[in-house]
């Protein structure tokens, strides 16, 4: 690394580490990484083996608070209000959630069948099913808005809190 390169890169840090204690000094508390996943607070949000979000205890990860959960800022609000300890409606987000993999895994399903179609020319098969993806892209671009409503909801607890 050329000299002012390393010079600006650990300018960089400098100002990083210092803003961090900061911000930890006037109360803030951000989620930060931690061990392939993200803390925050006593919680700590990893993905698992089958692709889903489990939320667990930092400190013990044997205690599971929320299991499988799909949409990766559905797991994170649901990880900032836990972490303040504030009510909310989490079957409204499960049902959010379940909504969002149903169409998200209907959209890789009829990818696999239009690859399939392609490569035995089946033009007529093919139409027919982007039609249906269409319906799950529809369907899934408003969940998304909604989803994105909730992390903003949750961001807004995280700022706003200090």
């Amino acid at each position: 690394m050329k000299p002012d390169v390393k010079k600006l890169v650990d300018l960089f840090a400098d100002t990083a580490t210092r803003v961090k204690l900061e911000l930890k000094a006037k109360g803030f508390v951000l989620p930060v990484a931690h061990n392939g996943g993200i803390k925050f607070k006593h919680l700590w949000l990893k993905r698992n083996d089958y692709g889903l979000y489990d939320i667990r205890n930092l400190h013990n990860p044997k205690i599971v608070y929320h299991k499988d959960v799909g949409a990766h800022k559905l797991a994170m609000a649901i990880v900032i209000y836990d972490g303040f300890r504030v009510k909310f409606n989490l079957t409204e987000i499960q049902k959010l959630d379940n909504l969002y993999l149903h169409h998200a895994n209907n959209i890789t399903i009829y990818n696999y069948h239009i690859s399939a179609a392609q490569k035995r020319g089946d033009d007529v098969k093919e139409g027919i099913i982007r039609s249906r993806i269409d319906q799950h892209e529809y369907a899934l671009n408003s969940i998304r808005k909604s989803i994105n409503h909730v992390l903003d909801t949750a961001e807004k607890l995280l700022f706003e809190n200090k």
